[in-house]
């Protein structure tokens, strides 16, 4: 199952004009010119084969420009690291190899393999990425520079990833990348995050809490910031995050916010530590909290709820729903801002 950093940074870079500009940043430019990054889109990163089930953390695919109508696309994988992995090479080149057999598998009569280009993003704060980055520098050259063929990789199976080493740049460096300021906001903080500077770089970060918050889904993307935060649990962390909020939108707003990830968080942990329950009941628990939380909010921010639309916040056991629902409730001034589908 993954952990609140991997959650963190999926929800960073699930959306296509993110993960280009995550994308862009790290892949050379001859290359990134020819591709059609109005075609790129997510994928599932879930491969099975028998009984074995692997999981990438971001998979995408776009179009090259030039590329004929029945031509592959073009995949991307981007893999979160909050520690250095010695075998990553190995393990990319396998997920890579069972992607490419995959797509063979469903386009038999294709002349060509997708190409594949994988991405790992290594947020941590000092620590510099220190694994191969090439399968071939897993061989033991010695043997064959011993004998007669001395020509390195002539003869060895060659893969390759690049690495996003943000210990290797500064915050101006990552403020300056291209794409919306979320993503310069959420990989500063993913960089700290467990470490001592934390709680004493957050203010240095709140034009950028700024930026974000006026945004067009400002509130949402610095809810899930906070809930972020919420989960690594230094209090230090907390109180400055707080006047950082209070600093850029109203104080009860702020407070709201704050006690809404704090609830969730609450909610799930007790979750977490039932060892044992039956599914539904473990499933209506959780929707329980969820719901209360949005009604907790809504009263934060003094929204009137009438009797039936409370009913309808209390009966509904989709905790998806209640999520998306928890979402609107940051920004709305009426309760039917939160219930009722523009869509429909």
């Amino acid at each position: 199952m993954a952990g609140p950093h991997d959650r963190f940074f999926r929800y960073l870079f699930n959306p296509p004009v993110r993960a280009e500009a995550l994308l862009r940043h790290n892949l050379p430019e001859p290359f990134t010119a020819q591709v059609d990054w109005a075609s790129l889109r997510r994928e599932s990163g879930t491969l099975v084969e028998g009984n074995r089930e692997t999981r990438q953390d971001l998979l995408f695919s776009a179009r090259l420009l030039h590329a004929g109508e029945h031509e592959p696309p073009h995949f991307f994988l981007i893999e979160h690291q909050s520690s250095v992995e010695r075998w990553m090479a190995v393990r990319l080149h396998d997920y890579g190899w069972r992607l490419i057999t995959h797509w063979r598998e469903v386009h038999p009569h294709s002349r060509w393999i997708p190409g594949v280009s994988a991405l790992v993003v290594y947020p941590r704060w000092g620590r510099k990425w220190s694994a191969p980055l090439r399968l071939e520098d897993h061989y033991n050259v010695r043997v064959w520079a011993a004998g007669p063929v001395q020509s390195r990789g002539w003869n060895f199976l060659r893969s390759e990833y690049r690495v996003d080493d943000l210990s290797t740049q500064s915050e101006q460096a990552v403020r300056a990348r291209p794409g919306p300021p979320l993503v310069a906001l959420g990989l500063l903080v993913l960089s700290y995050a467990g470490t001592e500077q934390l709680a004493q770089r957050l203010p240095h970060w709140t034009d950028l809490f700024a930026q974000v918050h006026a945004s067009a889904h400002g509130p949402q993307e610095v809810y899930r910031v906070v809930r972020y935060l919420h989960h690594l649990g230094d209090v230090r962390v907390l109180d400055v995050l707080e006047r950082v909020l209070q600093s850029i939108m109203e104080s009860e707003r702020a407070e709201a916010i704050m006690k809404t990830a704090a609830e969730v968080l609450r909610e799930q942990g007790h979750q977490k530590g039932l060892i044992e329950g039956e599914a539904r009941g473990l499933a209506k628990g959780r929707a329980s909290g969820m719901a209360g939380a949005v009604l907790r909010l809504l009263a934060a921010k003094g929204v009137l709820v009438d009797d039936r639309s409370r009913q309808r916040i209390e009966a509904c056991m989709d905790v998806a729903t209640l999520e998306h629902w928890l979402d609107r409730a940051l920004n709305a001034t009426r309760v039917s801002e939160v219930l009722d589908d523009p869509a429909q």
